[in-house]
């Protein structure tokens, strides 16, 4: 998979102790919550262990991040922590999903 990283990724990645591997494999397995954003969840992770020869423990490090795309450039990554963090991935996949029926 090539991905190009911006510079303020790079930077988010090097603080939040994420590699190149770790954002591919979360754009490569994880949840596709809206336009541009990839969530690894638990389900994902069960999911990833079987096609990789990693560890649960490691995949378990990245479980919760998100990766922000504009098409193959990764602009930021952050851990979604917390309830607040999950409810408002909620409310707006809940827009989102909205927005897709009125143009149906």
């Amino acid at each position: 998979m090539s991905l190009a990283y911006s510079t303020h990724a790079r930077r988010r990645m090097q603080q939040r102790g994420l590699c190149e591997r770790d954002v591919e494999l979360i754009v490569r397995y994880g949840t596709d919550v809206r336009r541009g954003l990839r969530l690894l969840r638990r389900r994902d992770i069960r999911k990833l262990a079987k096609h990789t020869n990693r560890p649960v423990q490691h995949l378990e490090r990245i479980l919760n991040c998100a990766v922000v795309m504009d098409k193959d450039t990764v602009i930021t990554c952050y851990h979604i922590h917390g309830q607040a963090g999950r409810r408002a991935l909620r409310r707006d996949n809940r827009r989102s999903r909205r927005r897709s029926a009125r143009r149906h």
